[in-house]
C-alpha cells in the first residue's frame, strides 16, 4: 500500500527566494518601527503622548542603560538610547534596507564580526581606563558598524532556517 505525503502548509509550496525576501521584509519593517520608537520625541506632534513616551522609554531601558551623559541631544530632548546603542539598531536597519536591494549569497566569514566587536571592546575599554573622554560620534559610528554586520550573521540563520522547515517548490 502506498502512503500519501501530507503538505502541512494547506497544500501550498513555497519558493525560497520568495520566502527569503519576506521575511527580509518582516526584519526591515521590525527595525523601521523599533528605529522609529527612539526618535519618538521628535517624530510626534508637539504635544507628545505621556503614555506613550513613558512605555517607550521603559521598552528601550531594556536594552540599554540610558546613561544621561551618553544619550545624544537633539534641541535638548534625549533619545531614548545611547549613542551605541542607537548606532547599533540604525545600523541594522540601514543593512535591512540595502540587503532588500542587493542579495548576499555566500556565508560571510566572522572577521568583520571580530572586527567590529574590536572596536566596540576597545572603545569601551579605553573610557572605562580614562584614556579619554565619552565620545558620542565614536561610540554611534562603532555601534552602526556593529549593527550593520551582526544583521547580516541574524538574518542568514532566519533564512537557513525558514528555508529549510518550509517545503520548496518544485
Amino acid at each position: 500500500m502506498n502512503s500519501i505525503i501530507l503538505n502541512t502548509t494547506f497544500g501550498k509550496s513555497f519558493n525560497p527566494a520568495i520566502t527569503s525576501y519576506l521575511l527580509k521584509v518582516s526584519f526591515a519593517l521590525l527595525l523601521l518601527f523599533w528605529c522609529a520608537g527612539i526618535f519618538y520625541q521628535f517624530l510626534a506632534v508637539d504635544n507628545t503622548n505621556y503614555i506613550v513616551s513613558t512605555f517607550l522609554k521603559h521598552t528601550y531601558s531594556t536594552v540599554c542603560h540610558q546613561a544621561e551623559h551618553k544619550l545624544i541631544s537633539i534641541d535638548g530632548s534625549h533619545i531614548y538610547l545611547c549613542a551605541r546603542c542607537t548606532g547599533i539598531y540604525i545600523g541594522a536597519f540601514f543593512m535591512a534596507v540595502s540587503l532588500l536591494m542587493i542579495n548576499i549569497k555566500t556565508t560571510i566569514s566572522l572577521k568583520p564580526l571580530i572586527i567590529t566587536s574590536s572596536i566596540i571592546l576597545f572603545d569601551v575599554i579605553f573610557v572605562t581606563a580614562h584614556l579619554y573622554n565619552y565620545i558620542s560620534w565614536i561610540a554611534f559610528t562603532s555601534g552602526f558598524l556593529f549593527g550593520s554586520v551582526i544583521y547580516i550573521y541574524i538574518i542568514q540563520v532566519f533564512e537557513q532556517y525558514f528555508t529549510s522547515i518550509i517545503p520548496k517548490k518544485i
